[in-house]
């Protein structure tokens, strides 16, 4: 297939695909999912492992059914379950697509049909404290993202406009000595100022390949059209006769 790569998480179901066996995992959230128009309830489950304890795979999603009518969130549980692969991810043919994402599909592995399902324990504190490290994980994550959208914005200032002017003529030495009197997030600004400058000076180096452009088409066609108008000798001499 095409843009195919093989879902290296799964390895595990891989080494088992068409074969049922009995798992354990812990439920994780509830969520919900849009498929052809239609909406469904979705279960999440981590840390699967065999029920000798073998890691099978760090979480794997599966639509409710009457199965997951009383689990709850913390629930531990064991299933009977079969591994099958499936395709993920992009099938189509846009390029751009395929490139944000770094592939088109993956051939990946899941557990299919659970049966006989039943709560052995609970994990609620175990999943309330992941929970709890996820949100703080994703917080940091948008504080850092907003901070340098601000040091993306102040980047297009005069002020830092004028350090990456001075700046890029200067040689690798006196560069380091230059970010040395910089904290890091003027570091971070002074790398966005930079890149607008790139960028800048690249448009205006187009800009005037586009106008080169057109008044050497302006010149040959001028050229052209004076060839045209020109009279040859015996031309000349029939007019005079």
């Amino acid at each position: 297939m095409k843009n195919k790569t093989v879902d290296k998480e799964r390895i595990q179901l891989a080494q088992r695909e068409g074969q049922r066996e009995r798992y354990r995992a812990i439920i994780a959230r509830f969520g919900t999912k849009r498929s052809f128009g239609y909406e469904s309830e979705t279960v999440l489950l981590i840390d699967v492992v065999t029920t000798n304890g073998q890691p099978i795979t760090d979480h794997i999603w599966f639509t409710c059914g009457k199965w997951t009518s009383t689990l709850k969130i913390g629930d531990k549980i064991e299933f009977n379950a079969r591994s099958a692969s499936y395709i993920k991810g992009y099938a189509g043919d846009r390029e751009d697509v395929i490139a944000e994402r770094g592939y088109g599909t993956t051939q990946s592995y899941k557990l299919a049909n659970p049966t006989k399902v039943v709560t052995i324990g609970s994990e609620l504190a175990y999943i309330e404290n992941r929970e709890r490290e996820r949100n703080e994980q994703v917080a940091r994550w948008q504080a850092a993202e907003n901070d340098k959208e601000a040091c993306r914005r102040e980047a297009k200032s005069q002020n830092w406009v004028e350090h990456a002017t001075t700046y890029s003529p200067l040689s690798p030495a006196d560069r380091t000595i230059y970010k040395n009197n910089l904290s890091e997030r003027e570091r971070t600004i002074l790398a966005f100022a930079l890149n607008d400058r790139t960028n800048h000076l690249q448009q205006i180096k187009q800009e005037q390949r586009r106008i080169e452009k057109k008044a050497q088409r302006a010149r040959k066609q001028a050229k052209k059209n004076a060839s045209g108008l020109s009279v040859s000798p015996t031309s000349e001499n029939m007019l005079k006769s």
